[in-house]
């Protein structure tokens, strides 16, 4: 899923809760990754870090591994 909108990363960050389930589950028990992470590998969903990364992510997961 691609979100375009004024301070994306800012918000869906929070949604996705911190990288480590088990840190999410401590600060962000609603978050997607404290529900159905389950390590730091496989912890539910990528989320970029760098607003300036967004674009270059997006082309790697929707039209270089297409």
């Amino acid at each position: 899923m691609e979100i375009r909108q004024e301070d994306s990363v800012a918000g869906l960050r929070k949604l996705v809760g911190p990288h480590d389930p088990y840190e999410a589950k401590q600060l962000n028990p609603q978050s997607l990754r404290a529900t159905y992470g389950v390590n730091r590998v496989m912890n539910a969903v990528h989320c970029t870090d760098l607003a300036e990364d967004g674009p270059l992510e997006c082309e790697y997961f929707f039209t270089i591994l297409n």
